[in-house]
């Protein structure tokens, strides 16, 4: 065993570092591995058996023990396990090793099982196992005053389910069932904090990780905090804490960072400063002064912890870059919608057509669900298709009257291609609530911004426009799709049915925007504030909806150019995705950089 005690606030400022000392740190870490790996070998010289080739996590873990003690062992393993991404790197290829391959034998099972928690949430965490083992607690020599063996591994089983949290968090892209698990794992960590905390001597343990033991809380309600941030509406552990409140918790840390003074209390607040923005940020609210807070206090950091920021800030704007080149992904869908606001006029003619339908049904398909498969799109003809199909009912008379005598058929029609993108967005809506997902409100108003697209596209169609029956008639070409002498009354009643279909799902919205703003603090932070200019721009389209109801006689094309106001066709290019009300009071601007979310907490894979 060595007798040199490592230093746990070392172990902190080197992690909390620039990319230059985070990888001589990392190198510093894989050495301790390598010692205990050339150590176990040696043990073997005088004996006639040969050390295992192949060890588990487990018996990693042990040998480490055996050579490092249990407390170094604890402050080694959950360093590692923060930097695995960089000690994977220096040690994944051959031109790369530091030692020989033989010293990786520890390490290696290590690494291997913690990557394989990412894909499968289930794997079995050796950490853990060894932590409540009675070789391990055997080892623990040290006797603290007032404070049992039993205490002092309940604060390593806390750190190594948040390290477990951590893992397999990263994998929620491919596992979105993994926050569950992940919540009864923060149940688990809070149960034994709960027990911990009211104890003489819970201070004196000595500190494993970069958060000091007596501050374990706020390590567990961070990943709370984190795990939420991948969800919509925040799940519900019933913790006797205020610092659930991320405005409670912001504050607690800027308390911490007064009194303490050290790197792990100023990641911690600039953390949660980070959880506040993209709480905003997946509610299409401003976040501009949470940023300017952000900015300032990184200015009062030192070099290298702000370095640390900025490579996390890289890492972050790197995502989202990876993000654009997933097909359907929101950005792309953002990019075919915002081509479509600058020429509409030009969507049969647009470059790429047949790649940028399929970008809008991929991206409808993780919305909508299996039903992508049948909607229209931006890039079809509508003069190939009715207006309005009409079958007529060849039992009734000829002079019995327009509704007597004739049906609608709910088959292939300009018209009915509109009520059915209504029904697509409000069958959109119905999942969004179901999966509970952090891009729930964005998915809507992307889903919104298409849909009036489309309305305005469909009734666009010259036929129409045209306010005189026979001469479409006349074309044989539209023979099939003819109104009557007097449309106007068949007219004036599927405006109304597109008018009411839309209020009722734009209402839905509207109730769904409640609940998601009612379930965060931020509803709480100031209830009269104008944040939340989505909610005020839906109530403003159902008013204009109204509003135009009451004509007696509705046409088709207003209904049409309604919509295409909304989505401000008719304004100027722009580089952004604008959604507007009626009298253009308030605005909505979707771009690139406020839906950088790409994914949300994917640059928190080692958090």
């Amino acid at each position: 065993m060595v007798s040199k005690r490592l230093n746990c606030e070392d172990f902190c400022n080197l992690h909390y570092s620039n990319n230059e000392k985070r990888d001589k740190f990392s190198k510093d870490l894989i050495l301790y591995w390598a010692k205990a790996a050339e150590q176990y070998n040696k043990s073997f010289s005088d004996l006639t058996t040969e050390p295992k080739t192949k060890l588990s996590a487990l018996e990693s873990f042990k040998i480490m023990v055996d050579y490092f003690g249990v407390e170094d062992t604890m402050l080694i393993i959950n360093f590692t396990s923060r930097n695995r991404p960089d000690i994977s790197r220096l040690i994944g290829q051959s031109h790369n090793l530091i030692h020989p391959e033989g010293s990786y034998k520890l390490l290696r099972p290590c690494l291997n099982e913690w990557f394989q928690q990412i894909d499968d949430p289930y794997t079995r965490d050796s950490l853990q196992d060894l932590i409540n083992s009675y070789y391990f607690r055997s080892k623990i020599t040290q006797k603290l005053h007032g404070v049992e063996t039993k205490d002092i591994c309940a604060t390593y089983l806390i750190v190594a389910k948040i390290q477990q949290v951590r893992r397999i968090r990263v994998g929620f892209s491919k596992n979105p069932e993994v926050l569950e698990l992940i919540d009864k794992i923060l149940d688990a960590a809070w149960f034994k904090f709960d027990n911990l905390k009211s104890k003489n001597g819970f201070k004196a343990i000595r500190n494993n990780s970069a958060t000091k033991t007596e501050h374990l809380d706020m390590l567990i309600l961070m990943q709370y905090h984190l795990t939420n941030n991948r969800r919509l509406i925040p799940s519900g552990n019933n913790w006797e804490t205020d610092y659930k409140n991320i405005f409670s918790y912001i504050e607690k840390m800027e308390e911490l960072c007064r009194e303490d003074d050290s790197e792990w209390a100023k990641a911690y607040y600039w953390w949660s400063l980070w959880v506040l923005r993209k709480n905003k940020k997946i509610r299409l609210q401003p976040v501009r002064e949470i940023e300017e807070k952000i900015t300032d206090f990184r200015m009062t950091l030192n070099p290298d912890l702000n370095k640390y920021f900025e490579n996390m800030e890289m890492k972050e704007r790197k995502n989202l870059e990876s993000s654009e080149k997933k097909s359907g992904y929101i950005l792309n869908c953002l990019d075919v919608l915002l081509e479509h606001q600058n020429n509409p006029s030009n969507r049969i003619k647009t470059d790429k057509k047949e790649e940028k339908r399929l970008i809008i049904k991929s991206f409808l398909s993780t919305t909508i669900g299996s039903e992508a498969k049948n909607l229209t799109n931006f890039y079809c003809k509508t003069t190939t298709m009715k207006v309005v199909r009409l079958d007529f009912n060849r039992s009734s008379p000829k002079d019995s009257g327009f509704r007597e005598s004739i049906v609608r058929n709910e088959t292939s029609s300009i018209i009915e291609s509109v009520l059915k993108e209504i029904r697509f967005a409000k069958s959109a809506l119905n999942i969004q609530e179901s999966k509970n997902n952090y891009t729930g409100i964005i998915n809507i108003s992307v889903i919104i911004a298409q849909l009036f697209m489309k309305i305005n596209s469909f009734l666009s169609d010259s036929r129409i426009t045209k306010k005189n029956w026979k001469e479409n008639y006349q074309n044989t070409t539209f023979r099939s799709s003819i109104w009557t002498e007097d449309r106007s009354e068949l007219e004036n009643e599927l405006s109304k049915e597109i008018l009411g279909e839309m209020k009722i799902f734009l209402s839905e919205v509207d109730n769904f925007l409640l609940r998601a703003e009612l379930s965060t603090d931020i509803a709480l932070e100031n209830p009269k504030s104008n944040d939340d200019a989505f909610r005020s721009l839906i109530f403003n389209w159902i008013l204009d909806i109204e509003e135009l109801g009451k004509n007696n006689k509705i046409k088709l094309h207003l209904v049409g150019e309604m919509f295409g106001d909304f989505t401000g066709l008719n304004k100027p290019k722009s580089q952004s995705l604008f959604l507007y009300s009626r009298k253009n009071k308030i605005k909505l601007e979707l771009s690139k950089s406020k839906l950088n979310l790409a994914p949300v907490g994917e640059s928190l894979s080692n958090q």
